[in-house]
C-alpha cells in the first residue's frame, strides 16, 4: 500500500473552494473569540443594582461561547 501525500488529500472539495472555506472558518473562530472576550469583559465589570443578575448571566453566555469556539 502507498503512502499518501499528507498535502494531498481528495476530499471532494477543490483547493480553490477549500482555501475559501479555510479564510470564512477564520473569520468565524476570530468573530467567536471576540464575543467570547467581549462578554467576559462585561461579566467581570458590571456595577449597580443589577450586578448579580447581569453577573451570572454574562458569566453563562460566555461559558456557552467559549463551548461553541473550542474543539471538545
Amino acid at each position: 500500500m502507498a503512502k499518501a501525500d499528507a498535502r494531498h488529500i481528495e476530499i471532494g472539495i477543490s483547493a480553490e473552494d477549500r482555501a475559501q472555506i479555510a479564510i470564512e472558518l477564520s473569520k468565524l473562530l476570530a468573530d467567536t473569540y471576540t464575543l467570547y472576550l467581549t462578554t467576559h469583559n462585561f461579566h467581570w465589570n458590571v456595577t449597580g443594582p443589577m450586578f448579580n443578575t447581569l453577573h451570572v448571566m454574562f458569566m453563562t453566555q460566555y461559558g456557552i461561547v467559549e463551548c461553541s469556539g473550542s474543539d471538545r
